[in-house]
């Protein structure tokens, strides 16, 4: 088990699509998230409420972090787990109200695991262990408070449902004659995925995904007929994870890619150029998350986004949409990315009600100005117009300060996926400007409150 903690450096680059019959599938983009300085990094979930996200990472130049640790972002800055004297910690699932869970073992020890919940407010752990099995390591926490997660002994293992609040553990075993059963991943609807094998081999032929209805039956399944790891179920049915697309191995890496979809169709997803995409999480805004390796082996986290792309461009460089909208239900919009963005609804289109920001781009902290005001806005975090002062929304605004060291110039195939609420029902036809700067910055610099931008083709 690791234990880790990173940083956030940002790439972000456009995804390549694979299909599978049966569905109607999103366009998906991607950031990479990286921990500071980390040589590793896994993104294991992000809140799609309150834009907190849970992660591992190696960090050589930290000695805390050096070996690994577990963290959480929040409001542009990582944070590690609390230390517990005596015990190495590893964060894995996070929820919506900021609730971690993972498993604990004694420090320098691989045996025995307990469950372990982090409350992030508090900075309190709450430790459990399954009867009768010697290890026990909790994988996911939905909104209920429920905890999905594995129990196991050197040759058998069972997932599990576990509720803290009266100790129940509810048992899961999808199958008989498995080696491994691993429950992560559960919904409002108390629906539960995971993954079991047949075979000794972790990424093996009998590797099955599966889905544990609340009345106890199951589903299997295998995207493509794929090897598959169901890891992560959303409020809307979406199931999220990865499969083993070939038997090819390169630099030691097996050929593993993340997917994304339901009974009607799945569609996979991979990081441009990646050895391996491993899904591990997904949000009720369908954004998948987990960790990837590059070309050289090393491991990242990223984001996959689904996005409403552009429809074209002005003759002023403007990136215009058409996407039907409702009240309080977001939106991401993707066009290539710069240094700045501004915002315009289309004529008769509902206002802009609230505005999300992507985790990855630079140190992802941005400046957001709206009618001469600029409010200081961290990625991941929610900005709600009305509670700004614009009771009725706004018609535009204005993004700024993306750092210039993440490169991301508007002639880049890269992603600054925006999301985006409306303040009634109907269509979004406005535009997303990209800006640039006549005379660029020094790296790692920034204008005040974004000022020296326009559109980039007016450059």
């Amino acid at each position: 088990m690791v234990n880790a903690c990173r940083g956030l450096l940002a790439a972000t680059l456009w995804l390549a699509i694979a299909l599978y019959p049966g569905g109607a599938f999103a366009a998906y983009v991607y950031t990479t998230v990286d921990v500071p300085h980390a040589t590793f990094t896994t993104l294991w979930g992000v809140s799609s409420i309150t834009g907190q996200a849970a992660a591992d990472a190696i960090v050589p130049t930290n000695p805390f972090c050096s070996n690994g640790c577990s963290l959480v972002y929040q409001a542009g800055s990582w944070n590690p787990l609390k230390v517990v004297s005596g015990f190495d910690l590893v964060g894995i699932g996070i929820n919506d109200f900021g609730f971690v869970v993972g498993g604990a073992v004694p420090s320098g020890a691989d045996t025995p695991e307990q469950g372990c919940i982090y409350n992030v407010g508090t900075a309190t752990y709450t430790f459990f262990s399954h009867p009768g099995w010697i290890n026990t390591e909790a994988r996911a926490i939905g909104n209920s408070g429920l905890v999905t997660g594995f129990a196991f002994n050197d040759n058998s293992s069972v997932g599990f449902i576990y509720n803290p609040a009266t100790g129940a553990f509810t048992d899961i075993v999808p199958a008989a004659n498995t080696t491994l059963i691993i429950a992560q991943g559960i919904n409002a609807a108390g629906q539960v995925v995971g993954s079991f094998q047949t075979s000794d081999h972790a990424f093996g032929p009998g590797q099955t995904g599966f889905l544990r209805e609340p009345d106890g039956s199951f589903s299997t399944f295998r995207v493509g007929g794929h090897p598959t790891s169901a890891r992560g179920i959303n409020d809307n049915g979406l199931i999220a994870g990865f499969v083993l697309a070939s038997s090819a191995i390169t630099l030691g890496w097996y050929d593993i890619k993340a997917f994304v979809g339901n009974s009607s169709g799945f569609q996979l997803l991979n990081v441009q150029g990646a050895l391996q995409t491993v899904g591990e999480g997904l949000d009720n805004a369908g954004r998948v998350t987990g960790g990837y390796r590059d070309a050289a082996g090393i491991g990242h986290g990223f984001i996959f986004t689904p996005a409403s792309l552009p429809t074209g461009t002005t003759a002023g460089g403007a990136y215009t949409f058409f996407v039907s909208v409702i009240p309080n239900v977001m939106i991401f919009i993707d066009p290539a990315v710069s240094l700045g963005f501004d915002y315009e609804i289309g004529t008769g289109d509902p206002k802009f009600a609230s505005v999300q920001l992507p985790i990855g781009i630079g140190d992802s902290l941005y400046t957001l100005i709206v009618h001469g005001q600029a409010f200081a806005l961290a990625g991941g975090d929610t900005f709600d117009f009305a509670a700004h002062g614009f009771a009725n929304g706004v018609a535009q605004f204005r993004v700024a300060d993306i750092e210039a060291s993440a490169g991301l110039d508007p002639s880049n195939a890269a992603a600054f996926p925006t999301g985006l609420t409306f303040t009634t029902a109907g269509t979004f036809t406005g535009t997303m400007t990209p800006l640039c700067r006549s005379t660029p910055l020094p790296d790692h610099a920034k204008s005040p409150v974004g000022r020296g931008l326009s559109p980039c083709l007016s450059q």
